[in-house]
This record gives C-alpha cells, structure tokens and sequence, in this order.
C-alpha cells in the first residue's frame, strides 16, 4: 500500500509526500523532504533564508550546480522555474 503525506505550504500549494515507514536510505530523495537554505548579510546581520520544497525531480540537478559552482542566484533561478513547472 502507498501511503502519501499532504503538506500546505506557505504559498497554500499542497505538496504530495511519499511516506516512509521503517529505514529511510540516504540516497534516495524520494525518502526525504527537500529544501533550500541560505544566508544573507543584510544590514551587518546574517539573516536564514529559504525558497521552502525542492521538487524532488530537480534535487540531482542543484546538487550538481552546487558541485559546479554555479552562483547562488542560479540556483534559486533554477529552483524557482522547476516549482512553477510543477504546478
């Protein structure tokens, strides 16, 4: 049986998890909610920001761009288009 977890997000999209039960497996994104994280200095301060869930068909692709050294704004970029295209 397919369990799936239902998450509002801010935005008020619902986002559609696989539950896990038992092991969850490192390398396996399916198993994982995904987000992206990072900091700003705004003002003299570091400030958390965060674009919220990851699709989890882009997760390979930011890793590689973050292997790559892509800029943060590509990423986000990135990131940004791969939601839009999911809904």
């Amino acid at each position: 049986m397919l369990y799936i977890e239902n998450k509002k997000l801010k935005d008020g999209a619902i986002a559609s998890y696989l539950r896990v039960i038992g092991h969850r497996q490192n390398d396996n994104p399916t198993h994982w909610r995904w987000g992206f994280n990072w900091e700003e200095k705004i003002d003299g301060e570091w400030k958390g920001r965060s674009i919220g869930s990851v699709p989890v068909g882009a997760i390979a692709l930011v890793r590689s761009m973050q292997n790559e050294g892509a800029s943060l704004e590509k990423i986000i970029g990135f990131i940004c288009r791969a939601k839009s295209k999911k809904s």
